[in-house]
């Protein structure tokens, strides 16, 4: 669903985005946006996790350390303060 992110005091209006987390510990990202000059980015991370005390540690390539947790079809990620919730597409 497209939507509106605030990161670092700029907004940037994103597209679409696609999350996922896989059964063999590695998880991808790939989020499109309109950056605030106008030019359309698509940004893909890939990442490695462990679970622990029922929540996902995420190691991107690049970009840090990220916790979330799985409850049923919902993911709630919690990236420095920014709250990421993704949920299932069947």
């Amino acid at each position: 669903m497209p939507g509106t992110v605030s990161h670092d005091g700029v907004a940037l209006e994103v597209r679409s985005g696609t999350f996922i987390i896989s059964a063999d510990g590695t998880c991808f990202s790939s989020m499109s946006f309109t950056a605030p000059g106008g030019e359309d980015v698509t940004r893909e991370v890939h990442a490695q996790y462990v679970v622990r005390d029922f929540r996902l540690i995420m190691t991107w390539e690049g970009a840090g350390i990220t916790e979330g947790t799985v409850e049923g079809d919902i993911f709630v990620m919690d990236n420095h303060g920014m709250i990421f919730e993704y949920t299932r597409n069947p």
